[in-house]
């Protein structure tokens, strides 16, 4: 009987436990959130934002969900101490962004992920190769884009080296 008794106030206590913490880690609909969020989350150095986005990516259902949380991990690889980690997540999330970008190669979106990436990371991780072709794909398609993601890389564009001449138009 003091079995059973434990078993169920161990369950209850997992279950408490787990719909806590995904309450307050991935609040409802942030998927469905203004884009400018995951652009926030990536432009800044607080773990916090960045896990709070990576949680709303989950499941990934999407190439969309797949780059932006490939870009979130190698942000988030930036922000941690120990290296082996450090470089476990930056490969991590570069697959998952370069998957995307093979899958959906005209995602001019996906190839601003990527130079946000490329511009900011370091060069022992040898990602640098893509910035001039990714800047030109993202200066041609800018008038497309939607006037949040306009905003986005204008904001960008001002301390950015590749994106510098997009300013001037």
């Amino acid at each position: 009987m003091k079995k059973i008794f434990y078993f169920f106030i161990f369950s209850y206590c997992i279950i408490f436990h787990a719909y806590g913490f995904q309450q307050y880690t991935a609040p409802p609909n942030f998927k469905n959130k203004n884009i400018t969020s995951y652009y926030d989350a990536l432009s800044g150095n607080d773990t916090v934002k960045i896990n709070i986005s990576l949680q709303s990516l989950k499941p990934i259902s999407s190439d969309n969900d797949k780059a932006f949380t490939g870009a979130l991990m190698m942000k988030k690889s930036d922000l941690i101490k120990t290296v082996k980690r450090k470089m476990d997540l930056f490969k991590e999330g570069r697959v998952l962004l370069e998957e995307a970008i093979v899958k959906e190669n005209n995602n001019a979106e996906f190839r601003f992920l990527r130079l946000i990436i490329q511009e900011h990371c370091p060069e022992v991780v040898k990602y640098h190769e893509s910035i001039n072709k990714d800047a030109e794909i993202v200066k041609k398609a800018y008038p497309q884009f939607t006037p949040e993601l306009q905003k986005v890389i204008l904001d960008y564009s001002k301390n950015s080296t590749a994106l510098k001449s997009l300013i001037a138009n």
